[in-house]
């Protein structure tokens, strides 16, 4: 079996190749759910590329630890992750690039529940606390519309969490904490979505 060392560098290795660039940028890429059907599509189609996203190859790594139950490679992937975001982070697309690891810490999430993972509430747990952290830094940095998408995708998580039978009190205490510290911000539209999302969860 691998070891936590040697998993830890395999994943570093992997992050340390993405980027907002890789994220980012206009890779010139046709994406047929994300453009405009007009004429020129047969062009755009002809002249693209597409650069590799080593981001998606890290989650690769970390989904295959979800097959084999290994609970604490499993957090560790994740806390990587999140911690290679806020490395990275910056003015330039920061909405953006949050979209795009957050998506795929929701890909992760989506795999422990299934029925052959006998941990789900405890990597949802934890994933709660490190987007608490993550919220409240990027609400510290003036990334707010970053902290919204945090919130949103905790929303969304949440309230599968919550139909699947999953505590969501843990949750329920971080969507305080970010709509606290938004309050002390002055972003009271964050503050107020962070309440109603905490309000509904299990609705």
């Amino acid at each position: 079996m691998e070891s936590f060392q040697d998993y830890l560098t395999r994943l570093k290795n992997l992050l340390a190749n993405a980027s907002q660039i890789t994220v980012c940028a206009d890779d010139r890429y046709t994406d047929l759910a994300r453009v405009e059907p007009d004429i020129s599509l047969p062009a755009q189609i002809a002249g693209e590329s597409r650069l590799e996203d080593p981001l998606a190859a890290a989650v690769e790594v970390i989904l295959e630890q979800i097959r084999y139950a290994r609970l604490d490679k499993i957090k560790l992937g994740i806390n990587e992750l999140l911690k290679h975001y806020v490395l990275t982070v910056d003015e330039s697309c920061n909405e953006e690039f949050a979209d795009h690891y957050l998506h795929q810490i929701q890909l992760i999430f989506k795999r422990c529940l299934m029925p052959d993972f006998p941990y789900p509430d405890e990597v949802w747990n934890y994933l709660g606390a490190c987007l608490q952290t993550v919220g409240l830094y990027l609400m510290k940095r003036d990334f707010f519309k970053a902290a919204e998408l945090v919130v949103e995708y905790l929303a969304h998580m949440g309230k599968t969490a919550a139909r699947r039978g999953l505590p969501t009190s843990s949750t329920q205490s971080c969507l305080r904490t970010l709509e606290n510290q938004a309050a002390e911000l002055g972003r009271e539209a964050l503050a107020a979505k962070a309440k109603n999302v905490r309000f509904n969860l299990e609705l």
